[in-house]
């Protein structure tokens, strides 16, 4: 549930009209949205690292994928992809469908994919140069709809899936509303994970329009109160719909069963 106010002094709203009303509307969406999303990195991130513990105590290889010398972002990239291509016998998946999979990368592992040596981006080429112009990763779509987009983040394909770049606030986000053995985990829980690829068949969440925001009159003082009227939830059914691709410094933060991590919005929380 969002059920964070904002309060708008009539005096502001003698001074510039409506139009700041509908600012102050656009600001407070646009912060549900934020959480939103950094909510569902949070189950998602929570799943696949819970999961990824039990198959190590399992002898299993772990759910996420570690660059290294040998394994640098683009094939670390593949891997994930292939990964996804395994599916999940838990969930009687056989695969997780590509179309239905995106990337959401960091900044800096966007210009790893880009600049890393050794990886499969001839440079020195038309298309290459076509790359570098348009900042795109694939230059072989040229619809409007497949430029950069910096709204959304979208940054081009790769291996048949949209990347999307994502401010690295937003994984502090996602580690605000995790906790492990009832402790907030540090806002720099997840600053080693550098992507993420994953399929929407194994997240679901649901959550009511964020447009649904009531004005009323304040109770005390002169002006308005935005009340959003906000709630729903997110489930991952599937650690491994998602597969991280981290840094060689890495460490699963879930170290034991004891300390898998749990979902609890930030103000929630113990202490907050």
């Amino acid at each position: 549930v969002y059920d964070h106010t904002e309060v708008l002094a009539r005096i502001m709203n003698d001074k510039a009209g409506y139009a700041l009303l509908e600012k102050k509307m656009q600001n407070l969406r646009y912060k549900i949205t934020r959480g939103i999303n950094a909510l569902t990195f949070a189950v998602q991130f929570a799943q696949t690292l819970n999961e990824s513990y039990d198959d190590v105590e399992a002898d299993l290889e772990p759910t996420y994928i570690a660059q290294s010398s040998t394994l640098k972002a683009y094939d670390a990239y593949i891997t994930a992809n292939a990964k996804l291509d395994e599916g999940d016998a838990a969930i009687e998946c056989d695969y997780f469908p590509r179309e239905m999979r995106q990337a959401f990368v960091r900044p800096s592992f966007l210009a790893k994919l880009k600049t890393e040596s050794g990886t499969n981006f001839v440079m020195n080429s038309t298309y290459g140069q076509e790359m570098l112009a348009t900042g795109v990763l694939n230059p072989f779509q040229n619809t409007e709809a497949s430029k950069i987009n910096m709204r959304n983040g979208y940054s081009g394909d790769i291996d048949g899936v949209s990347i999307y770049v994502v401010s690295p606030i937003l994984f502090q986000l996602a580690a605000g509303y995790c906790q492990s053995n009832s402790t907030a985990l540090a806002a720099t829980a997840f600053d080693n994970i550098d992507a993420m690829v994953c399929c929407g068949i194994g997240t679901l969440r649901g959550f009511n329009s964020t447009t649904d925001i009531e004005v009323v009159p304040a109770q005390q003082g002169q002006g308005w109160v935005l009340q959003p009227l906000i709630h729903g939830g997110c489930v991952c059914v599937s650690g491994k719909s998602v597969r991280l691709i981290v840094t060689s410094t890495f460490t699963n933060p879930v170290t034991s069963a004891a300390t898998k991590i749990t979902i609890l919005p930030p103000e929630s929380q113990q202490g907050a």
